[in-house]
């Protein structure tokens, strides 16, 4: 998307500090979904609510285990569907994603490959604040994408995601009607922003 990279200068924010701020956002969002139904449809066409907090789980897991150095290559089994259950995993596995992290570590094991720690907090960031947003849609449809969060995150998506996580991770990159970070961001990571 050469028009967003075009659009919005290089953030000066370390990458932990863009975690930090894509939890903060997340937090409320998680704190709303308590009532809802597991099967509501979510901005990821394939995974209703309960499978996108299942998801969103299985992210924070292995982000907590990259702050411990190693991810092992193990699927998640047996979570429930039930959203308030889950969402109270996420506020609690969000702390660990956090605090884990503040020991400066350099790099970490994603199965055999070493992985740089910017580039692991980055997609962090990016993961939680974007799926935050799929839950707000359907939970929390005032909470959009902060500007300020949203311009961080635009420079780590565009060198992260890319035409080879096209169609499997994330959609194809969609016209962009506003030229606000939020609306950039998410148009690059195939979500249209309704606002």
């Amino acid at each position: 998307m050469d028009a967003a990279s075009a659009a919005l200068p290089r953030p000066t924010e370390r990458p932990l500090e863009l975690l930090e701020r894509a939890l903060s956002y997340s937090r409320p969002v998680l704190a709303a979904v308590p009532g809802h139904a597991p099967d509501l449809s979510t901005p990821c066409s394939a995974w209703d609510l309960g499978d996108l907090l299942g998801h969103m789980v299985d992210g924070f897991t292995a982000f907590v285990q990259a702050a411990a150095g190693v991810v092992p290559a193990e699927p998640r089994t047996g979570l429930p569907r039930d959203p308030a259950l889950l969402a109270g995993h996420l506020l609690d596995l969000g702390c660990g994603v956090l605090g884990g992290w503040s020991d400066g570590r350099d790099e970490c094991l994603l199965g055999l490959m070493p992985l740089p720690a910017e580039t692991l907090l980055e997609a962090a960031a990016l993961e939680i604040a974007v799926h935050g947003w799929d839950v707000a849609q359907v939970c929390a449809p005032e909470r959009g994408l902060p500007p300020e969060l949203a311009a961080g995150l635009l420079p780590p998506a565009l060198r992260h995601v890319t035409a080879a996580d096209r169609p499997t991770r994330f959609g194809p990159v969609l016209p962009v009607v506003r030229r606000d970070p939020a609306a950039l961001l998410l148009a690059h990571c195939g979500r249209a922003d309704p606002r």
